[in-house]
């Protein structure tokens, strides 16, 4: 397999490279987990790991554009395109920075076209309103132009007005444009400082994020013992876990059909005994009913000859009760019982003490489970131990300080440059604002002259009785009009300097820097081969790949790539040998695969029972006709009671008178007492016959389908165990497969969002080129061109703010010369109510 390398820790096609790794190594050491249901106790533990996130976020520098400047903004923009239509100068750029001596001054004015025009503007304007301004005073101060209206005319009042509405509008216009001066004069100063920090700190914020990546890489490999310790806690009890999750399945399947066969057999055996004591005892009382038999007719034999004696007294009722000294329960009928033989070899067997021990040995799976699953537990132990040591040693593997310095040092000297620069910046920013404070307070004081000029001015016309009148308000109001220009012909030379000065620099910045900047012309320029010097070899610079660009690297970095992908780094060793934790855990994978139930103890106990219930299920224990032997137990064994004869007997010996029967018959009465202890005998084991014939009669019948049960309880327990177990057991494997993946998945998720998205992600290049463009050329550059802007707009507004002014002036003086008639029209100027008539 090729190495993965470094450069893996992209999302999509190129996914983080120890995710793969981890993820790889926990399936091949936990084997292919299959969709299944587990317990909730089966799931994994959610895991804790570091925060590394909060010390590796960097700001985002925010817009500080605020809305009502926008359309102003936007304005400023439209004009620069007009005045810059070109597109970025790539050729002129390249000889500028290889060989600046082969540019010439042509190609530099054909690009600058635009600027230039408004620098011969911006000068024509500036000779224009000196010299202009030179020949107004110099006019004035002899006297030829003295602003007044020498005749009256029918045009005169529509003259008046349209000069005053016109100066009116030019000077309002001139306030909407120093009010914005002001502001963004202000805001830019505002924002300058600011905007200055913004680029030092985050390459500062920067080289501090690459100098942590180390750091953050140690630790990040150091979390690896986080769910190693949790897989090993669980190993260590793995095969007891498993053993008891199968044992209590086995409880609920198998343990009942074992009872249930161990209750059968116990009934069995019982059965075996009762057919024994049955057979034994209808032996003994067909023995001894062949006794009774003999004897009872000796008995008979004898008495009849005794009782028929002429001598004996009243014998006659006692001679036919004789004939009742006989046998009534014939146990010669009973069936034979030959088919006990047949169960010797049953009876031999201890069926129940098999099964007892087999439902022991069910019992026993937790440490049978647990003793095969040893080996293969403990080699993995050993491995994850071995696996943990190669993980730490990555970080020593990898040495990122040597990736990271050359970037760090170039970070560090840009840092410090640019804090040098910014102060001068602020320095010369602080000038600016002082000259745009000083002349923003000129264009104001003419504004206000404009505005107190016209005032007064029609003051004076509201109190002018005639126009030949002098009043003193409509003299001030033309006097500060007069005084509004010469401030605007004093200092228009400098508001144009100013206003172009900065327009210059604003609008080349603009359509030079932060147009290309905004939509990625620089980054293009940047990357084309030649267009930079050798000296300022950006990749060699930076410790960069050397196949990688400045536009690649600000999207990847912007889309979230890590650093792996722009740094050396992915080809300097062969890291999945390290991470490669499968070849430790072979032997596991081998031994949990082949993690198996012992079945051949029940082999044997099926082999047993199959021959053993077989035996009871072909005995015939069934086809018995215990009827016959229950009919023979209830007749009674003698038809008389022998006691009750021989007391008969023994009472009627004491009425004869013959010494010699008297004898005789007391002798034949002690006969039959003896014979009554062998009755009691054959009682004894007539009634022991009656239990067995009770249980036997109510067993026997259900005997083959009890048997029948029970094989087919064994087949279906040795269909569960060599089936079903087996499916268990893998599915409990791969229950506690899949909760130790968990472990490794949640440390490979956490690896994945901590590596790519906070410890060694490339955003803070993005993030400090965007943060730079933010602040240089919304927050700085935008109120900086709005205000050359506003200021060239009135600066602009001067030239038509002088002619209506000085024009406007001459109707606040008196008419110097005779005037014939008078007009109806300057009855209503202003709704002035006075109407005067002239005449001179």
């Amino acid at each position: 397999m090729a190495p993965l390398g470094f450069g893996g820790w992209r999302e999509g096609s190129r996914r983080v490279h120890l995710q793969c790794l981890f993820l790889a190594a926990a399936m091949s050491l936990l084997g292919p987990v299959r969709g299944q249901q587990c317990v909730a106790s089966q799931n994994p533990e959610v895991l804790q790991f570091t925060d590394l996130g909060a010390n590796s976020t960097m700001s985002v520098v925010a817009r500080t554009e605020p809305a009502t400047w926008g359309s102003l903004y936007s304005m400023v923009h439209l004009f620069l395109d007009t005045v810059q239509p070109n597109d970025f100068p790539e050729d002129l750029l390249r000889d500028a920075l290889n060989n600046s001596s082969s540019i010439r001054t042509s190609q530099v004015a054909k690009y600058e076209a635009g600027f230039v025009v408004c620098a011969v503007i911006a000068g024509l304007y500036l000779i224009l309103m000196v010299l202009t301004g030179l020949i107004f005073f110099i006019g004035r101060w002899r006297g030829r132009w003295r602003g007044l209206i020498e005749n009256f005319n029918k045009n005169l009042v529509y003259r008046r007005n349209t000069l005053i509405l016109a100066l009116l509008l030019t000077t309002l216009l001139m306030l909407a444009g120093v009010i914005c001066a002001f502001a963004t004069n202000e805001r830019t100063t505002k924002e300058m400082e600011p905007s200055i920090r913004v680029i030092p700190n985050s390459l500062q914020g920067f080289r501090l994020f690459l100098d942590n990546i180390p750091q953050a890489v140690n630790t990040i490999v150091s979390e690896f013992s986080i769910p190693k310790q949790k897989v090993i806690e669980d190993l260590k009890t793995a095969g007891q876990s498993i053993g008891n999750s199968l044992s209590s399945k086995v409880n609920v399947t198998v343990l009942p059909l074992l009872l249930s066969a161990l209750k059968t057999a116990q009934d069995l055996q019982d059965s075996v005994k009762y057919l024994q004591d049955l057979q034994n005892t209808t032996q003994n009382v067909q023995q001894r009913q062949a006794e009774l038999e003999t004897a009872l007719s000796d008995q008979r034999q004898k008495l009849n000859l005794l009782l028929v004696n002429p001598n004996c007294v009243s014998c006659v009722e006692t001679l036919r009760q004789v004939a009742d000294l006989e046998l009534v329960a014939n146990f010669s009928k009973v069936p034979s019982l030959d088919l006990v033989s047949n169960l010797e070899d049953a009876a031999k067997i201890d069926m129940t003490a098999v099964f007892q021990k087999a439902i022991e040995s069910f019992r026993n799976i937790p440490a049978m489970v647990e003793e095969k699953s040893a080996e293969g537990i403990q080699s993995t132990l050993n491995a994850l131990n071995r696996a943990e040591t190669d993980v730490r040693a990555i970080a020593e593997k990898l040495r990122l300080d040597r990736f990271i310095s050359p970037l760090s040092t170039a970070l560090s000297k840009g840092e410090v440059q640019c804090t040098k620069y910014g102060e001068e910046v602020k320095r010369y920013d602080y000038y600016r604002w002082i000259v745009g404070i000083v002349l923003c307070s000129v264009v104001l004081l003419i504004i206000v002259c404009n505005l107190v000029g016209l005032s007064l001015g029609l003051w004076g016309l509201y109190l002018r009785g005639d126009p030949t009148e002098e009043t003193f308000q409509g003299e001030t109001g033309a006097s500060v009009l007069i005084s509004g220009t010469g401030l605007s012909f004093f200092f228009s030379w400098l508001l144009i300097l100013l206003v172009f000065a900065t327009f210059l620099v604003g609008g080349n910045v603009q359509t030079l820097v932060c147009k290309s900047w905004s939509d990625g012309t620089i980054y293009r320029f940047l990357d084309e081969p030649g267009n930079l010097p050798p000296s300022m070899n950006l990749s060699k610079i930076l410790g960069l790949n050397q196949n990688i660009n400045i536009s690649s690297i600000y999207q990847q970095c912007k889309e979230g790539a890590v650093f792996w992908d722009i740094l050396p780094i992915s080809n300097n060793f062969n890291i999945e040998d390290s991470l490669n934790i499968s070849k430790y855990t072979a032997d596991f994978l081998k031994n949990a695969n082949n993690i198996t139930i012992d079945l051949s103890d029940f082999d044997m106990v099926k082999t047993i029972a199959f021959f053993w219930f077989g035996v009871f299920t072909s005995s015939g224990m069934g086809q018995v006709n215990y009827s016959q032997f229950e009919e023979e137990i209830q007749s009674p064994l003698v038809k008389t009671s022998l006691v009750n004869f021989a007391a008969q007997l023994e009472s009627l010996a004491t009425f004869q008178t013959d010494t010699n029967i008297q004898t005789q018959m007391t002798a034949e009465a002690a006969a039959l007492r003896q014979l009554q202890a062998v009755v009691v005998e054959q009682a004894a084991d007539v009634a022991k016959m009656n239990e067995s014939v009770q249980v036997l009669s109510v067993f026997s019948p259900r005997v083959e389908s009890l048997t029948n049960k029970a094989t087919e309880d064994i087949l279906h327990i040795e269909t569960f165990l060599t089936v079903d177990l087996q499916l268990l057991l893998k599915n409990e494997i791969e229950c506690f497969v899949k909760k130790e993946l968990g472990y490794f998945v949640q440390y490979v998720d956490w690896v994945n969002r901590t590596i790519v998205l906070e410890v060694a992600t490339c955003r803070p290049i993005s993030a400090s080129l965007d943060n730079a463009r933010v602040a240089v050329c919304e927050n700085v550059l935008n109120p900086w061109n709005a205000f050359w802007f506003s200021l060239g707009w009135c600066t602009l507004l001067l030239i038509p703010s002088i002619i209506f002014a000085v024009k406007t002036s001459k109707y606040f003086r008196p008419i110097r010369r005779s005037l014939r008639f008078h007009y109806a029209e300057e009855e209503h100027l202003f709704k002035i109510p006075r109407v005067t008539t002239v005449e001179l």
